[in-house]
């Protein structure tokens, strides 16, 4: 699904009311002091194009999605080596991090690892 795209009048499967303020609520967290680190694993052929894409979307708080992420982790990579790298860069260990993705083989991807999935 990297290469999807959608036709103007096809209801696409994300939209700008989203109701679950999840990003939001990891800013408020952040800003809070809860100590939270948040990041992003990407896998694309195109991270230039992702990270165009990170500082035009917004979220409910109307901060860029950009600004939501302590780490980025963009690139034609796994989501195994994204998580070595992100452990690399914050020292956290596999076991504190959670994971959130739609895609079940991206999950047994750093199941292994001892990343909590959701």
């Amino acid at each position: 699904d990297e290469y999807t795209s959608y036709q103007a009048t096809v209801t696409i499967p994300f939209c700008s009311n989203d109701r679950s303020h999840a990003l939001t609520e990891i800013n408020r967290m952040k800003k809070e002091g809860y100590g939270i680190l948040a990041a992003v694993a990407s896998r694309t052929d195109e991270p230039s194009w992702a990270f165009k894409c990170m500082d035009w979307l917004t979220v409910h708080d109307g901060s860029t999605l950009s600004s939501c992420f302590d780490h980025v982790e963009i690139s034609f990579a796994d989501k195994e080596q994204h998580f070595r790298s992100l452990h690399k860069q914050t020292g956290i260990p596999y076991e504190r991090m959670c994971f959130f993705d739609n895609e079940e083989w991206n999950i047994r991807n750093v199941v292994p690892l001892g990343v909590k999935c959701i």
